[in-house]
């Protein structure tokens, strides 16, 4: 049984459908787990850890992680001292290990969903093609590095499809080279943005 058929309040241990208590087990086992003092697998004692700090709601649902968050916003976890993302170490528990060279994606584009469902491997490329699909690069004034605003680009687009001003003089009106103001004239930057305005 993995953890994503778990979603509800059952005991973590395979086979049981009693309710959870403490570190996702039933009364029982937990009382057998401290009586005994066996332990179950590393990877159950990590997964039940883990789960206490999930916010877990409906299997197609977003489950969101409730402890510590690295500066890009995703969720983060320890397994054996070793940091690792929340949502990655969600992936590890359902579904194994991560093949190399291979990434996290979500289909939710939730940074603090740790839901398996929601997850799904794929390379570097899949995962920016998603975010391009998906609209999630910024682009034009939203990108950093931008010198002109959407209002220019819709002002150079219009003044040299006129041919009332030359580009070096627009160039200079708006503090940027002469090739910037040709590459927006042209439609080869701010792709999508300002056009039919």
């Amino acid at each position: 049984m993995s953890l994503v058929e778990t979603a509800n309040d059952n005991c973590m241990v395979d086979g049981c459908d009693r309710e959870r208590r403490t570190l996702g087990c039933c009364a029982a086992h937990y009382n057998q787990w401290r009586t005994t003092g066996i332990v179950p697998t590393r990877a159950f004692t990590d997964a039940a850890r883990f789960y206490k700090y999930v916010d877990k709601k409906g299997l197609d649902e977003c489950w969101p992680w409730l402890a510590q968050t690295k500066k890009n916003g995703y969720g983060k976890f320890s397994i054996k001292g070793k940091s690792t993302s929340a949502h990655r170490a969600s992936y590890e528990f359902s579904n194994g290990v991560i093949p190399a060279g291979l990434m996290i994606r979500h289909t939710c584009d939730n940074k603090k969903c740790v839901n398996p469902n929601h997850l799904l491997t794929g390379t570097g490329k899949d995962n920016a093609r998603d975010a391009v699909e998906r609209d999630l690069y910024p682009r034009g004034e939203t990108q950093g590095r931008a010198r002109l605003t959407l209002k220019q680009v819709i002002e150079i687009r219009e003044v040299s499809a006129a041919g009332s001003e030359s580009q070096r003089s627009m160039a200079r009106r708006f503090g940027v080279s002469r090739a910037a103001v040709q590459h927006v004239a042209a439609g080869r930057t701010w792709i999508g943005l300002g056009d039919n305005a």
